[in-house]
């Protein structure tokens, strides 16, 4: 018998639910009757802090694209997709961003299988056997650049 076993089920999950995730983890482990009654209350606090994770992410990008514009450098982020290098090329004139995405493959490279990576440009502008396209934005404009940093963390981008 275990310090659990008599609580009632409303109190248990009440207290699983005012745990910090590691200590829920830890009671789920260590008494059964708390996996029972708190596994999906465990579940769901993982999934809100991996969630909370990725906005910290996204942020934190955000961040970091920001302070590199302002200190007047470049940002480049490359992945490959479907034997096409993809180029995303960030930088600031004035107030503005400048977000240039070039694709560079073989001659029937399929364009329409890489994404934009933000949301205005939807067809890729052909340059001979390379691609582009291009949008620009406003500096202050911190919705569009943490759509930008979203988009290169879903779409596996690295700088």
């Amino acid at each position: 018998m275990n310090q659990f076993s008599n609580i009632p089920d409303e109190l248990l999950i009440e207290m699983c639910e005012s745990w910090d995730t590691p200590t829920l983890v830890n009671m789920t482990i260590a008494y059964d009757r708390v996996d029972q009654l708190c596994s999906r209350i465990l579940e769901r606090k993982k999934e809100e802090y991996l969630f909370e994770q990725y906005e910290k992410r996204i942020d934190n990008l955000s961040n970091i694209i920001l302070n590199t514009l302002n200190s007047g450098n470049r940002l480049t982020f490359t992945i490959i997709q479907d034997g096409i290098s993809v180029k995303v090329n960030v930088y600031r004139v004035r107030n503005i961003v400048y977000v240039t995405q070039t694709l560079e493959g073989p001659e029937n490279m399929d364009v329409e299988s890489i994404p934009w990576i933000l949301s205005g440009a939807t067809r890729f502008n052909s340059l001979g056997i390379n691609f582009r396209a291009s949008e620009t934005f406003n500096i202050n404009d911190i919705p569009k650049l943490r759509v930008l940093g979203k988009n290169l963390i879903d779409q596996g981008y690295t700088d």
